[in-house]
C-alpha cells in the first residue's frame, strides 16, 4: 500500500515537473519567436525607407513666376512613378551647398537655380519619368545620379534577401516550434490518461483543452520578457550610434501582438487531428 502511494506521488510529481519545463520551453520560444519578428518588422521599415528614399533633382528655368513654378510642381507629380516632389529654392540650395562644403560664400555668387527634389517609387521608372520631364519647357536640366540609384538598388536587394532568410530560416521554424512543443504536451496529456479515459474523443478534447489556459499565459509571459529586453537592448545601441535604425517598442508592439494573437487564435481553434494521430499512438 505505502509502495503504491509512493508511486502515485512520484507519478504526479514528475508529471508537474514535465508541465512546468514545457511552460519554461514555451516562453523561451516565444522570447526567440518575438526576437525574429522584431527583426522582420525593423528589416520590413528599412527596405520601405530605402524604397522611399530614390530621388533626383530637376533644375526650373530661371524666370519662371510662382504660379507657373507650382503648377509645373503639380504636372511632375502626376508623372506616374512619381511618389513625391519637393520644391527648393535657390537659396536654400546654396545654403545646403555652403554647409556640406563648410565654407562661406556671398549670396550675391549664388549661381544656383530654383529646382524640384523629385521621389520615385522604382528605377525601372527612371527613363519615362525623365522622358516626361525633358519635355517640360519649364524645366532646364535634369540630373540624376546613377551611383547613387545603383547604391540604392544593391542596398535594397541586400535586405530583402536578409529579410526572406529570416523568415523562412528563423521565424517560421520557430513558429514550428511552438506548435511541436504543444502538440507534445497534448500528446502526453492523451497518453497518461489512455486507461482512464476510454472514450478517444473526449480524451484528446480535454488533453488539449488543459493545455490552452498555459499556452496563452506562456505566449504573453514570453513576449512580456523580449519586450522589457528589446528595450533595453535599444537603449544600449542608440547609444553606442544614433544612426541605428531601430524602431521603438510603440511601433512594433501592435504587430507583434497581432501575431501572438493570430498564433494563440490558430492554437485553440485548430483541432490538430488528435483523433486519428493519437488512435495509431495507442
Amino acid at each position: 500500500m505505502n509502495n503504491l502511494l509512493k508511486i502515485e506521488k512520484n507519478y504526479t510529481k514528475n508529471r508537474i515537473q514535465l508541465k512546468k519545463k514545457t511552460f519554461i520551453l514555451l516562453v523561451i520560444s516565444f522570447v526567440i519567436l518575438n526576437f525574429f519578428l522584431s527583426f522582420v518588422i525593423n528589416i520590413s521599415s528599412t527596405t520601405k525607407k530605402i524604397e522611399n528614399s530614390y530621388f533626383f533633382i530637376a533644375d526650373l528655368r530661371s524666370n519662371l513666376n510662382e504660379e507657373e513654378k507650382n503648377k509645373t510642381e503639380v504636372e511632375v507629380l502626376n508623372i506616374e512613378g512619381v511618389k513625391k516632389v519637393r520644391y527648393l529654392s535657390k537659396e536654400e540650395a546654396f545654403k545646403n551647398l555652403q554647409f556640406q562644403l563648410d565654407i562661406a560664400i556671398p549670396k550675391g555668387e549664388n549661381p544656383l537655380s530654383d529646382s524640384l527634389l523629385i521621389y520615385f517609387d522604382s528605377p525601372a521608372r527612371l527613363e519615362k519619368i525623365q522622358e516626361n520631364l525633358e519635355n517640360n519647357q519649364n524645366i532646364k536640366e535634369v540630373f540624376i545620379d546613377a551611383n547613387f540609384i545603383a547604391y540604392k538598388e544593391r542596398e535594397m536587394k541586400f535586405y530583402k534577401l536578409i529579410l526572406v532568410s529570416v523568415i523562412l530560416g528563423m521565424t517560421l521554424p520557430s513558429m514550428a516550434m511552438i506548435y511541436y512543443i504543444f502538440y507534445n504536451a497534448v500528446s502526453i496529456e492523451f497518453l497518461n490518461n489512455v486507461d482512464i479515459i476510454h472514450d478517444e474523443r473526449v480524451n484528446a478534447a480535454r488533453s488539449k483543452k488543459v493545455n490552452l489556459l498555459p499556452f496563452t499565459a506562456a505566449s504573453i509571459v514570453g513576449t512580456l520578457i523580449f519586450f522589457n529586453g528589446y528595450i533595453y537592448i535599444r537603449e544600449q545601441m542608440l547609444k553606442i550610434s544614433s544612426k541605428y535604425l531601430i524602431l521603438s517598442l510603440g511601433e512594433i508592439i501592435l504587430i507583434e501582438g497581432l501575431i501572438i494573437l493570430m498564433i494563440n487564435i490558430l492554437i485553440w481553434v485548430n483541432p490538430l487531428k488528435l483523433k486519428k494521430v493519437f488512435r495509431e499512438e495507442s
